[in-house]
């Protein structure tokens, strides 16, 4: 992707208690079109994670935190990540004419939620899916 991402650190408080936060997100314009590219990392209490399985705490965060969205889920996917639990999931908003895809991972007591946001009418030529791709843990 062509740019260089803003990033901002932030604490999110929810039902899980206060988690350190870092996001990064890259504006991309293509002709009259804008598509968004957006990498969160959370930090969560080791002590909440204790509560769920792997997926169950993705499905969960995932759901209290986009659940009540007025766009069409179009769907939802368990997948892995290397040995990682992950869910991929993708919905249209129609309002804005935008396409969302999001894989959400969880490594450890961090999640990492990568998501392309992308015109409908562009999004065929599969930039969100090479961006989805691309994501990597380096030690």
């Amino acid at each position: 992707m062509p740019g260089i991402p803003t990033g901002k650190s932030s604490v999110i408080k929810g039902k899980a208690g206060a988690a350190q936060s870092k996001t990064f997100d890259l504006k991309v314009r293509q002709g009259k079109y804008v598509s968004f590219y957006i990498v969160i990392c959370a930090k969560f209490p080791h002590n909440y994670l204790q509560k769920f399985s792997a997926y169950r705490f993705l499905e969960k965060t995932w759901k209290d935190n986009f659940g009540d969205l007025k766009n069409r889920l179009v769907y939802e996917k368990r997948i892995k990540f290397n040995t990682y639990s992950a869910i991929e999931f993708q919905y249209e908003d129609a309002r804005h004419n935008v396409v969302t895809t999001a894989r959400y991972y969880l490594i450890g007591d961090r999640t990492y939620l990568i998501t392309a946001i992308t015109p409908k009418i562009g999004f065929e030529n599969g930039y969100a899916n090479k961006y989805l791709d691309s994501f990597q843990i380096l030690k």
